[in-house]
């Protein structure tokens, strides 16, 4: 597994329980520029009307990282790809 497989598989559950892509400013969801820094500065944020248990938050944490070590890949296999 990849850093780049955790990151999408980190969007790609983000999107599955909010609804949204996690970089995406919501108020201007067409400027590509600031989701590009967003993503850059793994700047996301999680509704308050989303309601996820904290393991779910935890593993989230563990994949957006701006500097991913194999911690967070081996997190990610174990508790969602598992």
């Amino acid at each position: 597994m990849q850093i780049a497989d955790v990151w999408s598989c980190g969007v790609t559950l983000y999107v599955m329980l909010v609804g949204a892509y996690p970089f995406e400013d919501p108020e201007d969801p067409r400027d590509f520029r600031k989701t590009i820094r967003r993503i850059m500065s793994v700047q996301y944020f999680i509704p308050d009307y989303v309601h996820l248990s904290s393991e779910c938050r935890y593993l989230l944490t563990h994949i957006f990282v701006a500097n991913p070590t194999k911690a967070s890949i081996i997190l990610v296999y174990k508790c969602w790809i598992l």
